[in-house]
């Protein structure tokens, strides 16, 4: 029963709904609870109408109770009551006419003739039904014109939400294509800086990626210099050794939580290992001890590569932090740029860093395994710097010392940082260049690059669907929303006429 007065409540709260309260003449209207209901869903009673059944099952004497109540004197109501006689058990099998004369005569006998004619009999009701239809139509018409406005363009915001149609494979591919352009445009901008042409830069600023690359190279490069060698040299300032002798975590981002396709990719601890504490001098003391060999000169060929390997060894984990970031940046606008020109997330997906990440491998074994070698003539004037201002500081001391022979511990530190000197601007300059703006950012293969129409050209049918195809779900909503949008056209079309 509770369900019925719910479902019936549902119905008949509606203003455009007319409220038939039908009720049997032989029963005690007091006790009729859809008119409780009626008047409290439509307190006005602008849309009920009293509707009076049975009058042939009345006992003797309670006609006038029923009259009284078509007249208005009982339990009024503000469109009144209509009354009329249904077919009895024998004459279930009349047709309409027939049962409409049966009505006319039984209305025309005493006491029910005195009752006015409108509001007597089926054609009655059906006329006072059809005036208040028109009635509640013009009063609810603005409002049905506007709800129907209203509802087409909900509909069409839910469609184009959708994006383009893209069932078939020239859809699909004008679809992506379109994508395309706008991510490139997106990307060039983000690469020149002009932060001014879109409005998406001052509300997402991890898309400023020239900005944070340039910031994170600096910072690449102040590390490398303050971090990158394993034993501090002796011409190197106080403030920078003590600033180098702390062991520090880089400050990289937390890539692997924000996107977890790229936790496997940089295998390092993205730790710069704390710097010896041990004088360089005695290091490189040591290590020319061990390296002696056979022959006249007294210093083995493997000194140099030795300890320069070990000297510029907190380069690659100071590197990979930096290529992580990188990385990070160039995903993070990749995903984040293209949520801004395709809203359909099932559309968007990861790219590949690995050849970055090989590459950056590459530049660390060829600096620090390779041959120490430099065409730069900053090499000699380093190295005759340091040689000058070692004799100056003997001939201050009065010391005697022979400076013209390789067999000098000295003599291999000044080696050793001037060519620290040189390969570390120079490996910093070609991790940038090459690693992170050729193979990240600008470069014709870099991951920003790769999604432009040449790429879109060449994917077959089935990568199409792949990528772009909808799923059964959208497919049924987005056939659902035309023809919900073409009902609403056409009923729109019809209010007009």
């Amino acid at each position: 029963m509770a369900l019925v007065r719910r479902i019936m409540n549902r119905h008949i709260k509606d203003e455009r709904t007319i409220i038939l309260a039908v009720i049997p003449s032989n029963t005690d209207i007091a006790t009729q609870e859809i008119l409780s209901i009626a008047k409290e869903l439509d307190p006005k009673g602008l849309r009920t109408i009293g509707v009076l059944t049975k009058p042939d099952l009345v006992d003797k004497g309670g006609e006038e109770n029923v009259i009284s109540l078509v007249e208005g004197k009982r339990n009024p109501l503000r469109l009144g009551y209509c009354i009329v006689r249904n077919r009895g058990q024998s004459e279930l099998s009349n047709n309409a006419s027939e049962r409409l004369k049966k009505e006319a005569e039984f209305f025309a006998t005493e006491p029910w003739s005195r009752l006015d004619r409108d509001r007597v009999g089926t054609p009655a009701l059906q006329r006072r039904l059809q005036e208040l239809l028109e009635s509640i139509t013009r009063r609810e018409f603005p409002k049905v014109q506007a709800q129907i406005v209203q509802q087409l363009a909900t509909c069409r915001n839910r469609l184009d939400g959708l994006g383009a149609d893209r069932e078939s494979t020239d859809q699909q591919r004008r679809f992506l294509l379109e994508i395309s352009h706008h991510f490139q445009d997106v990307t060039n901008c983000a690469l020149d800086a002009s932060y001014s042409r879109h409005a998406v830069f001052s509300s997402v600023p991890e898309l400023r990626i020239a900005t944070l690359a340039v910031q994170r190279m600096e910072r690449f490069a102040a590390d490398i210099a303050a971090l990158g060698h394993t034993v501090s040299f002796n011409s190197a300032p106080k403030e920078e050794v003590a600033r180098a002798d702390r062991l520090r975590s880089l400050d990289v981002e937390d890539s692997d939580g924000a996107y977890p396709e790229l936790s496997d990719l940089i295998l390092t601890d993205r730790v710069a290992h704390e710097s010896s504490n041990r004088n360089i001098m005695d290091w490189i003391g040591e290590e020319y001890r061990r390296a002696r060999g056979f022959g006249l000169a007294a210093i083995g060929p493997s000194i140099l590569p030795t300890i320069w390997q070990e000297q510029a060894k907190n380069w690659e984990g100071l590197t990979f932090a930096y290529i992580a970031d990188m990385v990070f940046f160039v995903h993070d606008f990749t995903c984040k740029a293209l949520a801004h020109v395709c809203r359909d997330e099932g559309v968007r997906s990861g790219l590949w860093y690995h050849k970055t990440v090989d590459h950056v491998r590459f530049l660390i074994e060829v600096e620090r395994f390779g041959t120490p070698m430099t065409m730069n003539h900053y090499f000699n004037e380093k190295l005759q710097k340091l040689k000058a201002d070692r004799l100056e500081k003997l001939l201050a001391k009065h010391v005697e010392q022979h400076y013209d022979t390789w067999q000098r511990p000295h003599v291999i530190h000044d080696v050793l940082e001037s060519y620290y000197t040189v390969a570390r601007k120079r490996f910093v300059d070609t991790v940038c260049m090459q690693a992170s703006d050729f193979f990240l950012l600008a470069g014709p293969e870099s991951p920003l690059r790769v999604f432009g129409t040449a790429f879109v050209s060449q994917l077959s049918a089935t990568q199409l669907d792949l990528i772009v195809g909808e799923d059964v779900s959208t497919k049924q909503l987005r056939k659902s929303l035309k023809n919900e949008i073409d009902t609403l056209e056409k009923g729109k079309t019809l209010l007009r006429a």
